[in-house]
């Protein structure tokens, strides 16, 4: 639905369900657009104390409108990135501090080699001293230590 709390845009197809429900006091989010089920809620939210449920009543056939839900959740929140650049699938980066230092840990999760475009931000592996910068590549199952440069 147009301007949703979420910003979710365009049409997402389903698979294997989608179930017939009634907002009853939810705000609707996005609807089915055709068939049997033209005009029923798909995503709603609920407010319940200070928090907030989301029921998605059907099974997206492609993983776009989940995506869409998880961004528009982050921005809700206010989450922010530990690494604020794309990753790839199967590419994760857990962020420790202490002593006045923060380390960035990137792994790639996949059998294939991975590629992060970096952008501006320079990484420096601290086991070696490799400066990462513009296109990293990590192989299959590697992890990395890095700080920002």
């Amino acid at each position: 639905m147009p301007g949703n709390a979420l910003g979710l845009i365009g049409e997402h197809p389903v698979r294997d369900y989608c179930e017939r429900v009634h907002a009853e006091g939810a705000s609707v989010l996005a609807t089915c657009a055709a068939g049997f089920f033209a005009g029923m809620p798909v995503l709603t939210v609920n407010r319940v104390g200070a928090g907030r449920v989301y029921y998605l009543a059907a099974r997206p056939a492609e993983d776009a409108l989940h995506d869409q839900v998880v961004a528009g959740l982050a921005r809700t929140v206010r989450l922010t990135r530990n690494l604020d650049v794309d990753l790839p699938e199967g590419v994760t980066v857990q962020s420790r501090s202490g002593g006045g230092r923060t380390f960035l840990f990137l792994h790639n999760c996949t059998d294939r080699e991975q590629s992060i475009d970096l952008g501006v931000t320079r990484l420096t592996d601290v086991t070696d001293g490799t400066v990462l910068a513009g296109l990293a590549h990590l192989p299959p199952f590697m992890s990395r230590v890095v700080e920002i440069s």
